[in-house]
């Protein structure tokens, strides 16, 4: 991946549900993988999060998606840097459609 999406595809929270919206446009993955302030995957967020979680509170909007909320996968599916092309691309799917590669302190 290069640089620049990576960077699209970072944030840290919390963040207002609009912003983070606006990031996952930017790149068009459908997904931003949440980090914490030494660059740790902590999660992930989908498009698809974020409009299942408006469906079940539509106020949602008016506030800010932490940690802690129901929008963020906290386990997303990720393989270690050194992974080869071929593993990388045997894990992709319909649903899996960006993996995360992170080193041996899980950083991306």
């Amino acid at each position: 991946m290069k640089k620049d999406i990576l960077e699209k595809s970072v944030v840290t929270l919390p963040k207002s549900f609009k912003k983070i919206l606006e990031q996952i446009d930017e790149h068009g993955l459908g997904i931003v993988f949440v980090v914490n302030e030494s660059n740790q995957l902590i999660g992930s967020i989908t498009d698809g999060d974020i409009r299942r979680s408006l469906l079940k509170n539509s106020k949602l909007l008016e506030g800010n998606i932490t940690i802690d909320s129901d929008t963020v996968n906290r386990k997303p599916f990720s393989l270690p840097y050194k992974s080869d092309i071929q593993e990388i691309l045997n894990n992709l799917s319909d649903t899996i459609k960006s993996i995360p590669l992170l080193d041996s302190n899980d950083r991306i």
